[in-house]
């Protein structure tokens, strides 16, 4: 049933992604690929060798990076540029740490997340509620038939 879900999920995200125009390129793909061997340093072979592990054909990347790069682009035009953190939030947030916390054991040594790892986490919190509520919407308005 999740697999379904999300199969399902996908397709609304990529028909909303096709009524907003929004494309990735061959060449955008073939970047992609390129950067991460850069990163990584991997060559071709042993790419083409760990893909084949995971049963994904070679030929079949650049079609998962699309669909991928595609709902990415659609979520950061929808949802994600919109997240914005005040320090106050950091401070409130932190504030409601201290208190579920508190300090570790008995010692004096007390662990704070930086300003950075509360804003992740709040941001982490939003995109996941805000993407929740996309996809509730994106559900009411679909007319989905199962064959």
């Amino acid at each position: 049933e999740d697999a379904l879900q999300q199969a399902i999920d996908e397709a609304l995200l990529l028909e909303e992604a096709d009524k907003r125009g929004i494309v990735v390129t061959d060449e955008d793909i073939d970047k992609m690929i390129f950067d991460y061997r850069n990163a990584t340093g991997i060559s071709d072979k042993d790419l083409n060798l760990y893909l084949e592990s995971k049963g994904i054909a070679p030929e079949d990347v650049h079609e998962m990076l699309r669909t991928q790069q595609r709902i990415n682009k659609l979520l950061n035009e929808t949802i994600l540029s919109g997240i914005e953190i005040s320090d106050e939030e950091i401070e409130t947030y932190r504030d409601a740490f201290k208190q579920q916390i508190g300090r570790v054991g008995n010692s004096n040594i007390v662990f704070e997340p930086s300003d950075e790892e509360i804003r992740q986490a709040i941001y982490l919190d939003r995109a996941k509620n805000s993407l929740a509520l996309y996809l509730q919407n994106l559900r009411s308005d679909a007319e989905i038939e199962i064959r």
